[in-house]
């Protein structure tokens, strides 16, 4: 593998590292956030769902929160290091996917089919959860997608068996909603990852930047010239030519040439020993 290859490599993980940091700052809220809107949305359909069916959805959201905040705790730890950002990365992706598909049991364990208000209401809850994942979970190119496809996926599958003008008619309206909510959690991931980019690119012109501070500072100063060969002594005390001196502390590379005055001397003397030869 070539310096540049390996180097494009350790850039790509570089940026993979900063986007898992990103979704992982949003984990503690997300989680307590999802977990009093699946209290309030039980609460809700108390007395419609049959009570086995709505503990054991509420126990599998507690579950994957607790999932989710473990995962978060584990990641506090390593996060200052180089870890492995693809690792956590599948990770992340896993337990989204997980939650997305306990969500969207809701659609089948909690729905109150036959009433047209709370079926509205936990449409719009599951509307604005997956809109919000275009923000915390944007950084991971599919992440929102693990997270929303499953839950909106499910409701509007819900509501096509429902059948009916209305349930028709919504659960297309889902559909759409999924479409436009990924395509815009996918321009939101280019933005990102191109800031990301950016960031690293502008500390490596630092970088670069530095170096040349640095070689410049080191042809500052009082050099040490030998008054008839023209040497320089270093720092260590060894005398070199000064081609190799300024090539060692600086970009700059030497060629060897004639100015003009020098020229007609070398031609003159060529034209001397040419004339000699020949008497």
């Amino acid at each position: 593998m070539s310096s540049e290859q390996r180097k494009s490599g350790d850039r790509q993980a570089a940026i993979v590292r900063e986007q898992v940091l990103l979704v992982m700052q949003q984990l503690p809220v997300m989680q307590a956030s999802s977990v009093i809107v699946a209290l309030v949305l039980a609460y809700a359909v108390r007395g419609l769902v049959h009570a086995l069916p709505l503990v054991l959805w509420v126990l599998l959201v507690l579950a994957v929160a607790s999932g989710r905040i473990v995962l978060y705790y584990r990641f506090a730890r390593v996060r200052t290091g180089e870890f492995d950002g693809k690792a956590w990365k599948d990770r992340y992706l896993l337990l989204a996917l997980s939650s997305g598909i306990v969500w969207g049991l809701s659609a089948f364990l909690l729905f109150p089919a036959g009433d047209p208000a709370l079926m509205s209401l936990f449409i719009l809850v599951m509307a604005s959860l997956s809109a919000s994942t275009t923000v915390s979970h944007a950084a991971l190119r599919l992440a929102p997608t693990a997270w929303a496809g499953p839950v909106m996926l499910s409701y509007a599958g819900r509501c096509f068996v429902e059948g009916g003008t209305y349930g028709y008619g919504v659960g297309f309206l889902i559909v759409l909603y999924l479409a436009t909510v990924l395509s815009y959690s996918f321009k939101h991931h280019r933005t990102i990852t191109q800031s990301i980019t950016l960031r690293f690119e502008n500390l490596d012109l630092l970088a670069d930047l530095q170096r040349a501070v640095n070689e410049i500072k080191a042809l500052q100063g009082i050099l040490p010239v030998c008054s008839s060969c023209r040497k320089i002594r270093d720092d260590q005390g060894a005398w070199t030519s000064l081609e190799v001196y300024v090539s060692e502390h600086s970009a700059a590379k030497f060629s060897h040439g004639y100015c003009p005055e020098c020229g007609k001397t070398e031609l003159d003397k060529l034209r001397d020993k040419r004339t000699k030869r020949s008497q």
